[in-house]
């Protein structure tokens, strides 16, 4: 509860509503830089992720990787670019603990190093197919962020998320393999 302070994370509460159409469904995660929440896109119906970035942060490296990437979506689709998370709306928010940097961005599933995964996967792996896909993917993903001229800033499997295009559809369906994180070398 320390980071809700001046220069901190900004106070948040289930049923909030952001730039009149981001509806605050729950509570994803926090970290020190930010807080992430579960919205829903009350005009589209769509569910999102939006990450509030603590006032005392400059945030510049990854808005200018999230602009470029926004930038990129608009254009002409490239291979690989698939394999990257959508990045929906930025925006600036004033509250009691100073101006956040917001960043909606595509709802993605539970990193690839996640414990829950053990659940689907009992054998400590996945399968062997499964695990080719899913190197091919990063791959490409990573190969459509260069052209975008982002270098991703590391590979820690917790950076690579599962993602399914339908959250209410069942588990077992083909996952699709995103990465979540970027550097923009300045």
């Amino acid at each position: 509860m320390d980071r809700y302070r001046p220069g901190g994370y900004h106070p948040v509460a289930i049923g909030d509503v952001f730039q009149d159409k981001y509806r605050v469904l729950n509570k994803l995660g926090n970290g020190v830089y930010a807080t992430v929440w579960l919205v829903e896109n009350t005009i589209t119906g769509r569910f999102a992720s939006l990450k509030i970035i603590v006032a005392d942060t400059s945030a510049s490296s990854e808005l200018d990787v999230v602009r470029r990437i926004k930038e990129n979506q608009a254009t002409a689709a490239s291979p690989g670019s698939e394999y990257v998370m959508e990045i929906f709306d930025e925006f600036l928010l004033e509250g009691p603990n100073g101006v956040h940097q917001c960043i909606v961005s595509e709802l993605l599933g539970p990193s690839i190093q996640q414990p829950d995964l053990e659940e689907i996967f009992p054998e400590d792996c996945f399968p062997i197919d499964m695990a080719k896909k899913m190197c091919a993917q990063i791959v490409q993903g990573l190969a459509h962020l260069h052209r975008c001229k982002v270098v991703h800033g590391g590979m820690p499997s917790r950076e690579f998320t599962l993602y399914y295009p339908h959250p209410h559809s069942h588990i077992f369906q083909i996952f699709t393999f995103r990465t979540s994180s970027c550097v923009y070398p300045g």
